[in-house]
């Protein structure tokens, strides 16, 4: 069984996986919940380190008001990089 382009797994790490990954897509959620309550957008940043050949992910929440919540995308345009370069970027 594959899991991603370039993992294989057995069935219960595989199952394993899913599960962790549907549990934080549902607190994800919460956490959106709570904080629209409280009148505020969610952004949400993902960390990836390597550590001592060890992989570590990190899920950063940032509550923020609407006001500036509702501008966050045009801030991610100018930050991330073209397609075309992360093409020429690869290892």
């Amino acid at each position: 069984m594959t899991f991603g382009t370039k993992f294989k797994c057995d069935r219960v790490i595989f199952l394993t996986l899913l599960s962790l990954m549907l549990n934080t897509q549902n607190f994800m959620k919460c956490l959106m919940q709570m904080f629209a309550e409280a009148d505020k957008g969610v952004v949400f940043f993902e960390t990836v380190l390597s550590l001592s050949k060890q992989k570590h992910t990190f899920i950063e929440c940032v509550p923020l008001p609407w006001s500036v919540y509702d501008d966050i995308p045009a801030y991610f345009k100018v930050i991330l990089p073209s397609p075309s370069c992360l093409a020429a970027n690869e290892k």
